[in-house]
């Protein structure tokens, strides 16, 4: 039988045989792309996994430096709450983000680099935190003007920086390449539905002529049925292999068919309940279901009709589908029914989806964060700003800036600098600096910022920066610099007042003191004698305290210069021992001096004056009967000279301010309480270490830490490391 000039034989070999092959070729790219696309899926989820880390790291030190810094200004412990809070989590943190970079090495090195700048910018945050809790808050200034924790912030900025910038710019790549993937998959998908649409409809129109030919010659009515046969045995082969769900309706919109793989797809088990039921109802949205109304109109009317829509399956399970619905036609091109292919890209929808939801995310970041972030492009035109920003240059809104030249908001005077840092960091360079800015209502602020070089999708660089507002930092440094300025004048002036008034007095003390030297032998009245005495006292007390305020005077101007130079402590032990032994027996304590002959390089006068001075203290507020002990013992490889006392003892919340200057432990004893502030002050000049440690109703015990001469003798009569007085333990 022949159709045409055409046998069936050769239709078959020319026809569909090409079309089949094309549309196996089809479906292979289809799958091949899918797998492309989910590979470019996962490593973008990954890429957005990564900034989200990096930022939640950023902002765990960022809160760990707020509470510290809130904590040193005021001392309220509630500032500590979310910092130790951040503390605990910032391991788990960088543990994350070392994770998922696993797969890149030079990654995984920046997430280790990364990893110990945070913990060591944690540890100086800590180790302030402690100084203040035990030595105070200038301690902790000591700690933070060494500069260990800003070079580690910066290190973990710029590590930061760069693991984004890495993880940005393979973002971009990875979402680039899963686009072209998945054209590149709907390309092949359409041209498979197509071929798939093609093969169908030639094999059921050239079996459906054969069919009605064979039956008008009874003579080849086996033959005609045999060709049926195949060509629909050919027709189901098709439709089984594809991946698509294709249904077979007829003009009322009833279901005749559908394939196995679209069964799968929609999860169902058994056909035969839903054959003859209304195509319509499949979808239950009603904006889907009105998508699919004209294109079924489309397609009655010859055409192709398209559209996209929710429908879940038989099961319940959500899908997103993208339909295409083709008319079948008669010989004399009739539509007699009408053939639905329709397409699973739920997998495609979701990841459309996570994609906006996690750019929501990163933009509640930027609006969240407390500075300024612009994207400035490489013409100067201002891409991007946040709500933040906007405030700062008096925008009402993001369009009332885009695309303007940044220019035109900078100061005059800083436009040149800003324009040429701007050009380094598009080259791809790395920047912080200062300018003033000038909003749109005229407001001038001064801003820091930093900015870092930025791919666009184009494959142009673009500045990404933040910027701070400082104008009140700034204002408030120009005010401290008045302030320390006019308390150096003060000091200064102090200093000058208390040498002058210190010269001043000692001329009518000395003549006192004259006076009561020359009526002393001709008194006999005992109790004028007594008078004499407590004007002698008096007057002794009263020289002390100018031997102490001129000691301060001279410290705090400058004019106090140690003479380091090598010396035998014994020296200086032996004067003390003779300066104080009659004092001490006076009063009845047991005063001991240990010698000792190593050798040390220090100001021996200055030296001597702090062991008088914590001599004195001791002796001071020791009663009758008890002890002070004066030794050397070996810490290391230094030597530490200690004064220890059975006195009072000071009490614990006072030893911390015991060094500061007029502190008096007793308001009744005589004194300015400058004796332990010199102490402390002259050894910071010689760089001797100094501290307290006492027991109240115990007893106290002073060290000054001193580094032996090498070039002396060893310390060989240095005391042993325990020292027992007087039936107590002082360690």
């Amino acid at each position: 039988m022949t159709i045409g000039k055409w046998s069936i034989g050769r239709l078959e070999w020319v026809v569909v045989l090409p079309l089949v092959l094309l549309l196996a070729a089809a479906t292979f790219n289809a799958g091949h792309f899918l797998a492309e696309y989910r590979r470019a899926r996962g490593a973008v989820e990954q890429g957005q996994e990564i900034l989200e880390a990096v930022a939640d790291v950023r902002a765990d030190l960022g809160d760990l430096e707020t509470g510290q810094r809130g904590y040193l200004l005021t001392l309220d412990p509630t500032y500590l709450e979310p910092y130790e809070a951040r503390r605990r989590r910032l391991p788990d943190e960088l543990l994350r983000l070392q994770a998922l970079v696993g797969g890149d090495p030079d990654q995984v090195r920046r997430a280790a680099a990364l990893r110990a700048a945070a913990e060591s910018k944690a540890d100086e945050l800590a180790e302030t935190i402690a100084a203040v809790r035990l030595s105070g808050l200038e301690k902790a200034l000591d700690i933070v003007r060494t500069g260990k924790g800003g070079a580690a912030m910066r290190e973990f900025r710029a590590i930061a920086d760069e693991i984004a910038d890495t993880a940005n710019m393979r973002l971009s790549r990875d979402r680039d390449r899963g686009a072209v993937a998945e054209s590149r998959m709907l390309a092949a998908g359409a041209a498979a539905g197509f071929l798939s649409f093609l093969c169908i409809g030639l094999l059921g129109s050239h079996a459906l002529r054969h069919f009605r030919a064979a039956c008008a010659s009874h003579g080849r009515e086996r033959r005609s049925w045999e060709e049926l046969r195949r060509s629909t045995e050919l027709s189901r082969r098709m439709l089984n292999a594809s991946a698509d769900c294709v249904k077979l309706l007829d003009l009322d919109g009833r279901l005749i068919s559908m394939n196995p793989g679209g069964c799968r797809l929609m999860e169902i088990d058994d056909l035969q309940p839903y054959v003859g039921a209304d195509w319509f109802g499949f979808w239950t949205d009603g904006e889907t279901r009105r998508l699919a109304r004209q294109a079924f109109d489309e397609a009655r009317a010859g055409r192709t009709g398209r559209f996209s829509g929710f429908c879940p399956t038989a099961k319940g399970t959500p899908r997103w589908w993208d339909v295409a619905i083709s008319p079948v036609t008669e010989e004399d091109g009739t539509v007699c029914q009408l053939l639905s292919v329709s397409r699973d890209v739920t997998e495609r929808m979701q990841a459309e989806q996570s994609q906006r939801e996690s750019q929501g995310r990163l933009r509640a970041i930027l609006e969240t964060t407390p500075e300024c972030v612009k994207l400035v492009g490489a013409d100067g035109l201002l891409l991007q700003m946040n709500r933040v920003g906007l405030r700062i240059v008096e925008a009402e809104s993001e369009d009332a800036v885009r695309n303007r030249p940044v220019l035109d908001l900078i100061a005059p005077e800083h436009r040149a600098q800003w324009l040429a840092n701007h050009e380094r960091v598009c080259r791809g360079e790395e920047l912080s600096w200062e300018f003033d800015l000038l909003g749109l209502k005229g407001t001038r602020r001064h801003m820091e910022t930093h900015a870092a070089p930025l791919v666009l999708g184009d494959g142009t660089r673009a500045q990404l920066a933040v910027t701070r507002d400082v104008t009140e930092r700034r204002l408030l440094e120009r005010q401290l610099k008045l302030a320390r300025d006019k308390a150096e004048a003060a000091a200064q002036m102090k200093s000058r007042l208390l040498a002058a008034t210190g010269h001043d007095l000692r001329q009518p003390l000395n003549v006192i003191s004259m006076a009561r030297d020359m009526l002393a032998p001709r008194t006999v009245d005992p109790t004028s004698s007594k008078y004499l005495a407590w004007i002698g006292e008096a007057v002794k007390q009263l020289a002390r305290n100018l031997d102490d305020i001129s000691d301060i005077s001279r410290i705090e101007s400058g004019a106090l210069k140690p003479k380091v130079a090598p010396m035998r402590l014994d020296d200086v032990l032996d004067d003390v021992r003779g300066l104080f032994a009659p004092l001490a027996e006076r009063k009845g304590i047991s005063l001991r001096v240990l010698g000792c002959s190593a050798e040390v390089a220090t100001d021996r006068d200055m030296l001597r004056r702090i062991l008088e001075n914590l001599i004195s203290n001791a002796v001071k507020y020791t009663g009758s009967g008890g002890s002070v002990l004066v030794g050397v013992r070996r810490r290391g490889g230094a030597l530490a000279l200690q004064v220890l006392d059975t006195g009072a003892g000071i009490p614990a919340d006072r030893l911390a301010t015991a060094f500061d200057a007029y502190r008096r432990l007793d308001a009744t004893t005589p004194g300015l309480g400058l004796g332990l502030s010199i102490v402390k002050q002259t050894a910071d000049l010689l760089g001797h270490r100094v501290d307290a440690r006492s027991v109240l109703g115990r007893g106290s015990c002073f060290t000054v830490e001193l580094a032996a001469d090498p070039a002396g003798s060893a310390a060989r009569n240095a005391a042993p490391d325990t020292v027992m007085d007087a039936g107590r333990r002082l360690a």
